[in-house]
């Protein structure tokens, strides 16, 4: 995937919440119902999930400028995802580590840095990649349990 496919991906993503920011915002205003707000989430799950996958890509192309794009947009995902809470019926000691683990995957994340210039850059990519991995388990057992609470 060369750079001007990469920025464009990314440009036409962020489009889409740009033009419903107003949408978005009237939304933030109410509350929403449990099930409207599953359906908010699992979108952002699915959003986070896309742009692992571009990541990814851009790291089998050895694309240092797209991953470092990514991270970085990514990183401000998982820093607005930390914030969300998730109607459960679990009890509170699992979400509780849960949104601990996501704070220490944020933290991680925050230390590996990514540059066009870095010579250091496999092992780098590969723990950040984890790190996205692993946060991406974390969303979907937040799902899962938002998902079941519904169901009850």
């Amino acid at each position: 995937m060369n750079k001007q496919t990469i920025a464009c991906a990314i440009f036409l993503s962020t489009f889409v919440n740009l033009s419903v920011g107003q949408q978005t915002t009237a939304l933030e205003q109410r509350q929403l119902s449990p099930s409207q707000l599953f359906v908010k989430h699992l979108g952002q799950y699915e959003a986070f999930k896309s742009l692992v996958i571009r990541f990814e890509v851009a790291w089998d192309e050895i694309d240092a400028q797209s991953m470092a794009d990514l991270k970085a947009v990514l990183g401000k995902m998982v820093a607005e995802y930390n914030g969300l809470s998730y109607p459960t019926t679990e009890d509170e000691g699992k979400l509780l580590e849960r949104a601990t683990m996501k704070v220490m995957v944020y933290e991680e994340l925050n230390k590996l840095p990514i540059s066009v210039t870095d010579t250091a850059l496999g092992p780098k990519v590969e723990r950040v990649l984890e790190q996205f991995r692993q946060y991406q388990g974390l969303l979907e057992a937040d799902i899962l349990a938002h998902q079941k609470a519904l169901e009850h």
